[in-house]
């Protein structure tokens, strides 16, 4: 490992995030802000644990950040030196394909520790940052990142993050394993947690270690001025495109507007004309209705359901009728000939064994306000079932 040099980038300040993926999915943000000038490493401001929405609010994109990605979907061992990364896959993740992994690793001498993780996942996580404009500067899933840190922090036998711890041995890797608790490390005054150790050791190796940290940090100063011409180009761009699109956006609703108005008159006229159509059609059904119900006699005031109804309650319990009709026809039914109606009358045929009380019920008929007269027909007296059968007319009041 080279010497720390802490002149090696101008003023500036720099994000080491901590991305870790619950086991639900949902994903947990820490971070630190390390401010770098020409004599010193600072920490300038931590976070620990944060959702996707705090994370946005807090830390602005304007500083560019060391990204370090752990917990669900990642995978990590430490194994013997492996070329062929396919054989080191299959140690990893038996079976698993290739093309469907990002693979990382951080290999001392005869021994590494190697890193997978879906390429799927890690492309959301990537498109994330950009789409908030943040500028990646390095990212990275293994946690070999914190032997980054063992020479700050004294050779210190283990190091550890949120997931994983490594013990170290004469400044090398002896082993990894599940980090099995939390803890703060010191560097000056300053204190950082391990939530946040495997971006800080990142960016530390970058900012301090790494020969080409001028160029990135060239890199970001040019890409802020190429994004601020940018900016303002898409400002004044977006200005015109949104003028034009407004003319013809207001041509198109004019027109669409007309189109429309047009299709409506044009349909309605169809309906108006097929309604027109039904409604002849309905007025002829209910003229023939009309005459039909007029020949039959059951157009006046009352109608013969009324009739039936008064008859029906006044009737003496003595008395059976046997036929009722109500506007009877007055020849027999022959083809291709109206059918004739008396109408305002109504013919009743029954039986009763004491006459006393046809009588009564006949005067009873009488006083009925919507009867004109009562017209018995005929009453005989029939031996065979010991009744007196009766034949009655009732006119109707038609006035």
């Amino acid at each position: 490992m080279a010497e720390a040099s802490l002149h090696i980038i101008p003023d500036h300040t720099y994000s080491a995030v901590d991305l870790y993926i619950q086991e639900n999915g949902e994903w947990r943000f820490s971070w630190t802000q390390i401010k770098k000038n020409k004599s010193e490493l600072l920490f300038a401001k931590t976070a620990l644990n944060q959702d996707r929405e705090t994370f946005l609010n807090a830390l602005k994109s304007v500083h560019p950040i060391y990204l370090f990605i752990s917990g669900k979907g990642i995978i990590s061992k430490l194994l013997k030196k492996e070329e062929n990364e396919n054989r080191v896959l299959e140690q990893l993740l038996p079976g698993s394909q290739r093309k469907l992994f990002f693979l990382e690793s951080y290999v001392e001498e005869h021994k590494g520790i190697y890193s997978i993780i879906r390429q799927d996942v890690l492309d959301q996580i990537i498109s994330f940052f950009k789409n908030e404009a943040f500028r990646l500067i390095d990212f990275s899933i293994n946690p070999g990142q914190l032997t980054s840190l063992s020479s700050l922090m004294k050779e210190e036998p283990v190091l550890a993050n949120r997931t994983h711890q490594i013990h170290l041995q004469n400044g090398r890797i002896d082993s990894l394993e599940k980090s099995t608790s939390t803890r703060e490390y010191s560097m000056g005054e300053d204190t950082f947690s391990s939530d946040c150790s495997s971006s800080l050791a990142l960016g530390i190796k970058n900012l301090l270690f790494n020969e080409k940290a001028q160029e990135e940090h060239e890199e970001v100063l040019a890409f802020r001025k190429e994004e601020q011409f940018r900016n303002w180009m898409q400002k004044g761009a977006m200005a015109a495109v949104i003028a034009l699109l407004l003319a013809v956006g207001t041509n198109y609703f004019v027109q669409e507007h007309y189109a429309k108005k047009h299709q409506q008159l044009y349909s309605f006229d169809n309906v108006h004309r097929d309604n027109m159509k039904e409604v002849e059609s309905l007025s002829k059904r209910i003229e023939l209705k009309k005459s039909l119900i007029q020949s039959a006699g059951i157009d006046q005031v009352h109608s013969y359901s009324f009739y039936a109804d008064q008859l029906a309650a006044d009737l003496p319990k003595q008395i059976v009728l046997t036929q009722m009709f109500l506007s009877p026809v007055q020849k027999k039914l022959k083809a291709n000939k109206e059918i004739e109606h008396q109408r305002d009358e109504i013919v009743i045929r029954g039986k009763i064994r004491d006459e006393q009380y046809f009588d009564e019920w006949i005067e009873s008929l009488e006083k009925m306000d919507w009867v004109a007269r009562v017209n018995v027909q005929a009453f005989a007296y029939s031996s065979r079932e010991k009744t007196n059968d009766f034949h009655v007319k009732i006119k109707v009041d038609a006035s």
